[in-house]
């Protein structure tokens, strides 16, 4: 949290001082996104006790995914343009796909799912500690990616 206020703060001073524009909001926004993503991916160290470490593959279990779209409306509030809305759709779908590509490689990751011939089997797959769901991930991605274009012909649309 004081990562993400520090941030803030340095970008309204600078903008206060007349130092800014675009490079410097994009700048601070991939900051915020690489923030984020190692934020809701990195093992939560008030979850875990001497006894029991929490998987980062759980991570994936609390659809924190969503956080993404409130940077994008942050940002895009700020900089209302074709290219801030494209650029910030596509820098948090490149945060999330590399976040979880690092997560998925880690030792222990289960991804295949058994036959639906055995629901049992399947069920306790999904509720394996180390399981990913790689189908979820890419709908998350493919969803972030048409929103992004969806919002950015709106903004593009605004602006004529």
């Amino acid at each position: 949290m004081l990562l993400f206020a520090a941030s803030g703060l340095a970008q309204y001073r600078l903008a206060r001082r007349g130092v800014g524009g675009d490079a410097l909001a994009i700048a601070f926004f991939l900051f915020d996104v690489a923030l984020v993503t190692v934020a809701l991916l990195a093992p939560n160290p008030l979850l875990s006790t001497e006894s029991f470490v929490w998987p980062p593959q759980m991570s994936f279990r609390f659809g924190s995914f969503n956080y993404y779209y409130i940077l994008i409306g942050l940002f895009v509030l700020g900089r209302y343009s074709l290219r801030a809305m494209l650029l910030a759709g596509f820098a948090c779908s490149i945060a999330w796909l590399v976040g979880a590509f690092s997560v998925s490689t880690l030792p222990g990751t289960l991804f295949a799912v058994p036959s639906f011939d055995d629901p049992a089997a399947r069920m306790e797959r999904f509720l394996d500690l180390f399981f990913v769901s790689l189908d979820l991930r890419a709908t998350e991605i493919i969803v972030m990616i048409l929103t992004t274009i969806i919002l950015a012909t709106a903004v593009a649309r605004g602006r004529l």
